[in-house]
């Protein structure tokens, strides 16, 4: 957790433009919500033209929606440097206006959510929690948490 889902429109981004949205949403939600980067996913979704509708009309071609699901337990100032920072992070890569990304959170109860075969911990225990993973897990998280030179975001 958390899970981000990219949705738009059929060959909107690149593998590249994918590659690197998925890095700056881990580094943004890792550090402006003080979690393991390993902790982050995010998929893309694309949908065809004729599916995406805003107002009974069909969507822009480069309109952009995220959802992310999210632990419950940060102030509202986290999520909204979280969410100033995607916007910013997509428009520039996507090369889109502001206008064109919606972002939506949801917040989920930690209880709530499995991940790696484990029930998550609240916010600021998940070194606990990793302590607590056999150990062939703790090593293949610890791989995650590495964070690509700058060249390969």
């Amino acid at each position: 957790m958390p899970t981000y889902v990219c949705f738009s429109l059929a060959d909107r981004f690149s593998a590249d433009q994918k590659h690197r949205i998925a890095e700056k949403i881990t580094a943004a939600h890792s550090e402006e919500m003080n979690a393991p980067r390993y902790l982050v996913q995010v998929m893309f979704q694309s949908l065809p033209a004729e599916e995406c509708f805003i107002g009974g009309q069909l969507a822009p071609t480069g309109q952009i929606w995220i959802t992310g699901d999210v632990r419950a337990g940060r102030t509202s100032e986290q999520k909204q440097k979280l969410m100033d920072r995607i916007v910013k992070a997509v428009a520039q890569i996507a090369d889109c206006p502001l206008d064109n990304l919606w972002i939506y959170l949801n917040e989920l109860p930690p209880e709530n959510m499995v991940e790696f075969g484990h029930v998550l911990p609240v916010p600021g225990r998940e070194n606990e929690w990793l302590n607590g993973l056999p150990s062939a897990l703790r090593e293949r998280l610890a791989g995650l948490e590495r964070e690509l030179p700058a060249g390969d975001a």
